[in-house]
């Protein structure tokens, strides 16, 4: 019988993080962040989970609100492109 060795324990744990989706490891980032925030501001877990997920939404709206903002101006500018001009210049 073989013995597990800690390369064996590493090449496991580099093979499960490679694996993970974005989306998945930012949700370890914030469980962790949260049990970090414990330490400083007493608040539980799930409290701090809490103010990490509503800084998160308002961060993520006000992102989506300038791009918005942006696309806006963008058509307008778009539509307020000059017109075909005559090519015999000035009228008199």
């Amino acid at each position: 019988m073989r013995s597990v060795t800690p390369d064996d324990i590493r090449r496991e744990h580099d093979a499960a993080i490679a694996s993970l989706t974005s989306d998945q490891r930012h949700s370890l980032w914030r469980q962790r962040h949260a049990r970090q925030m414990m330490n400083f501001n007493g608040l539980s877990e799930r409290q701090n989970l809490q103010v990490l997920f509503e800084r998160e939404a308002a961060q993520r709206n006000a992102d989506a609100e300038l791009l918005d903002a942006e696309t806006r101006e963008g058509q307008a500018n778009d539509n307020a492109a000059p017109g075909p001009q005559s090519a015999g210049g000035a009228r008199s």
